[in-house]
């Protein structure tokens, strides 16, 4: 049985989910049923997609300074360690 979504007012939107539920031996299934506010739910795309915009630039900036670093020890010549090398350390 899959998740049910329903209209519960014109502003509200029911999720009812299906969950196995034990009492004493009998086993049955029991419905879950969770309400979302619409506005609650377009406010948290909001805030989810500039959360994630902004890890995104944190990551961005990350990566421009590792290729800095990578430059700047290509131009010194470094090289990678072997496998071998990197035992020895």
């Amino acid at each position: 049985m899959s998740v049910i979504y329903e209209k519960a007012d014109n502003f509200t939107l029911r999720a009812i989910a299906p969950k196995k539920v034990q009492v004493e031996q009998d086993h049955k299934t029991e419905k879950i049923t969770t309400s979302y506010d619409y506005s609650f739910l377009l406010k948290q795309r909001e805030a989810i997609t500039k959360q994630r915009d902004a890890m995104i630039r944190l990551k961005e900036d990350e990566l421009k300074e590792v290729e800095l670093l990578i430059k700047k020890a290509e131009e010194l010549g470094l090289k990678e360690k072997t496998e071998e090398e990197a035992q020895l350390n």
